[in-house]
């Protein structure tokens, strides 16, 4: 008797392993959208989650100092914001001395805290050379927010002069953008809240205020705006008209994507849920 002509076939034929092979690519066919989808909201959750962070130090610092600092677009408001926090200053005194910061580059101006001199509170240089190197005296500031390095984009956060934005870790590329509500866009025309933003030359787009399409005003009228350009790197182009939240009237297809501090998603999302 042949002992081999009886023995049991073992392994696999060539069709069975075609066979697996087709149903293992249907699967990853079938899965790969749901996976894409759900690592695209786990990103948009974790730069959700460090917005809310720079949301709560603006809070901070009106706990701390009485009212929500402004955004660089109107330098008299940055003037009479310090002569009400520090009436003894010897720097700073006047609109030609303020640094020309933007309202991306606000934000880490204010955040970073001030030195405990009265005189001396943005530089704490007590030689009065406003030089962070040759000679001048520093004393520790206090953050009201503890910085993530991968969130600072710029030469040196200690300078007195800073240049310094914040960023989305997973929109590095592009600054978190700060409109406090003082004044209104639209009705001060010469000195339009908005900023554009480019990258090495690349275009990022303009980042301007959202005004409600329920109240017919400046979005958040008693605090302030945080602006993000979202996974796209990109915030909108510019729009002499307003552009509308939630409704998306004026937007572009670059708005859909941006977070804010008011919406509960990406502007887009918030758009989308409308009834």
């Amino acid at each position: 008797m042949n002992q081999q002509a009886g023995a049991k076939q073992t392994g696999f034929t060539l069709v069975e392993v075609l066979v697996v092979v087709v149903i293992i690519s249907l699967l990853i066919g079938l899965a790969t959208p749901a996976l894409v989808i759900a690592l695209r909201k786990t990103e948009v959750a974790t730069m959700r989650i460090e917005l809310s962070l720079v949301e709560q130090a603006l809070e901070a610092y009106r706990s701390e100092y009485g009212e929500y600092p402004p955004d660089f677009t109107n330098h008299q408001y940055v003037i009479d914001h310090l002569n009400r926090l520090f009436p003894r200053r010897r720097e700073y005194t006047s609109t030609g001395d303020l640094p020309l910061l933007d309202p991306a580059q606000a934000l880490v101006f204010w955040l970073r805290g001030f030195h405990p001199s009265p005189e001396y509170p943005i530089t704490g240089d007590t030689t009065g050379n406003a030089d962070p190197i040759n000679g001048a005296i520093h004393t520790e500031r206090e953050p009201l927010m503890e910085f993530s390095e991968k969130m600072i984009l710029g030469d040196d956060f200690n300078l007195a002069t800073p240049g310094e934005v914040l960023v989305l870790t997973r929109a590095p590329m592009c600054p978190i953008v700060y409109f406090d509500s003082r004044g209104n866009y639209l009705s001060e025309p010469t000195i339009p809240k908005q900023l554009r933003v480019s990258d090495n030359g690349v275009e990022k787009g303009t980042a301007m205020p959202y005004m409600s399409d329920r109240s017919d005003r400046f979005m958040n009228p008693k605090t302030f705006q945080l602006i993000s350009a979202g996974q796209d790197s990109h915030f909108g182009n510019y729009n002499e008209n307003p552009k509308w939240y939630p409704s998306g009237n004026n937007y572009d297809d670059y708005d859909a994507d941006n977070l804010t501090n008011f919406s509960s998603g990406t502007l887009g999302e918030d758009k989308d849920s409308q009834p």
